[in-house]
């Protein structure tokens, strides 16, 4: 037990209680006795992996606005394994409060914009733990008269006609072509789209958290 919470100590780990109580858990079921002993040595550890941690690096909110009229609507990603249409596709996933994850698997047939209505339209992941399960269906309208780069109507008809462009040619039906996928067509990972919007924050000289 020591040995292992030194390993998270070394590794920086803020959630070391979580693990003594997995640990505690899995301990009992095997079918051994938690002593006091256990109990001891265990809160000693954790005391000792916690100190010295300071406070939680704080994540700086996400400049949209300033992002989006920064440059050119760039489609390329500027990362070897980043999304087609970043900015897009970050009015889209802060429109909606996507994750990372989210945004990755959001296919094209998941998106629908209402011309007559002005709405467009997503399917959402009912589960936080299951980002695969869509199943919940929200909207937004647009928020320009003249398609401004901040829309998410319009970013999204944006990003649907780059696809066109791009994929309409392709083996894959065009609905199931992720709405942000690499330049290969396929879903982009999570370390991908960090690194995207790293890159692309620091392109754009805008504060970002490393």
């Amino acid at each position: 037990m020591v040995n292992v919470f030194a390993c998270m100590k070394a590794g920086g780990y803020r959630s070391t209680a979580n693990y003594v109580s997995a640990l505690k858990d899995e301990h009992i079921l095997a079918g051994h006795e938690w002593t006091d002993l256990l109990d001891r040595v265990a809160r000693h550890a954790l005391r000792s992996a916690n100190r010295g941690l300071g406070a939680p690096l704080q994540a700086l909110p996400f400049p949209l606005l300033d992002f989006v009229e920064s440059d050119r609507d760039l489609v390329e990603p500027i990362t070897r394994d980043g999304p087609i249409g970043f900015k897009r596709l970050a009015i889209i996933a802060s429109t909606f409060l996507l994750r990372e994850i989210e945004a990755s698997l959001l296919l094209t047939k998941h998106v629908t914009c209402d011309h007559a209505h002005c709405l467009v339209y997503i399917i959402l992941p009912a589960s936080k733990t299951d980002p695969a399960a869509l199943s919940f269906s929200r909207c937004k309208p647009c928020l320009c008269p003249d398609g401004a780069l901040h829309c998410p109507l319009h970013a999204a008809l944006r990003q649907r006609t780059t696809l066109m462009a791009w994929f309409s040619t392709g083996t894959a039906p065009l609905a199931e072509v992720p709405f942000s996928p690499t330049k290969e067509g396929a879903v982009v990972s999570k370390p991908a789209q960090v690194e995207e919007m790293l890159a692309q924050l620091k392109r754009a000289a805008l504060p970002y958290n490393s």
